[in-house]
């Protein structure tokens, strides 16, 4: 059982949420990025990825205390938002997947949350 519980300590990748953009968001130009993410070890990055191909690093460490407001505990609290900027000058104007991944500091990796975005010209 110990075991059990240590393999889990270790094997749980991040959770979180993309706040920004909204799903189905019209946008052009700079468009910001913005969220949150926890670990039971801590957060070490964050990225956002467009149709499956990283396109920028996050700034990590925002301060959020609103999620730890619900998620008390955590490491890093209050300081575990996240945000960036997305330049879509070079996207087609249509409908494309916006993904953000956190790492934590034992190595995993999660898709958090995506939105599908639609860039205007």
């Amino acid at each position: 059982m110990a075991s059990e519980a240590q393999w889990l300590d270790t094997n749980l990748p991040p959770f979180g949420s993309l706040d920004v953009p909204a799903e189905d968001e019209a946008v052009s130009g700079q468009v910001s990025i913005q969220g949150w993410a926890l670990d039971n070890k801590g957060v070490s990055s964050a990225e956002v990825l467009v149709d499956g191909v990283t396109a920028a690093q996050l700034n990590y460490n925002v301060n959020r205390p609103d999620v730890c407001t619900v998620w008390p505990q955590y490491p890093g609290c209050s300081q575990v938002g996240y945000s960036g900027t997305l330049d879509t000058s070079g996207l087609s104007a249509c409908p494309h997947l916006v993904e953000v991944r956190a790492y934590d500091a034992d190595g995993n990796d999660r898709i958090i949350d995506r939105h599908r975005i639609f860039v205007t010209p």
